[in-house]
């Protein structure tokens, strides 16, 4: 049984393998499609009062050649990039390009990017499928990041710092927290 538990596990992860494989491919298409240019930002981007939240983008946009950081190193860009891969079988959870009509997970994981980096707004390359790529836009909202930061503040303050597990909302969550019966 362990062993087939860690195989599952290692199946698991083959999305997330793929969608870190295809990313450069799905970044060039933004480019080819676009006309901006990318740029990696390996650095984690990190809450300027609250250092404990951080973010890891994607990519970073230059329009029209604008740099994305100045000299000291400090991020100049008003646009980030994030790059997905999904299902075809979802393709009904995204919108008309050019609108903020994804997944509401993508939405929140670009206002805490936005929020962070100091971008205006994001955008999200997506391949669909492996033939249908599209690209949406997602603007910064401030009332929403600071929903956000209020809610991740009060995380860490209730179960980080007290060392308290957050009540299971799912059996996957039981049985992670009590793996024994």
């Amino acid at each position: 049984l362990e062993k087939v538990g860690r195989q599952r596990s290692q199946n698991d992860a083959v999305h997330l393998r793929y969608g870190q494989h295809l990313e450069p491919f799905v970044a060039q298409e933004y480019e080819r499609v676009t006309g901006h240019k990318t740029h990696e930002h390996p650095e984690t981007l990190r809450h300027p009062e609250h250092p404990h939240l951080f973010a890891h983008v994607d990519r970073l946009v230059s329009v029209d050649g604008e740099p994305v950081t100045d000299a000291s190193g400090r991020l100049t860009a008003k646009t980030l990039l994030e790059c997905k891969t999904a299902s075809a079988f979802t393709a009904s959870s995204w919108g008309a390009e050019w609108t903020d009509e994804v997944p509401p997970a993508y939405i929140a994981q670009c206002v805490w990017y936005m929020e962070l980096s100091g971008c205006e707004e994001a955008h999200l390359a997506v391949l669909l499928g492996n033939s249908d790529f599209r690209v949406y836009r997602v603007q910064q909202d401030r009332e929403l990041a600071a929903f956000f930061i209020e809610r991740a503040l009060g995380f860490w303050d209730e179960h980080v710092v007290k060392c308290v597990a957050p009540v299971p909302t799912t059996r996957k969550e039981v049985d992670q927290l009590y793996p024994a019966h």
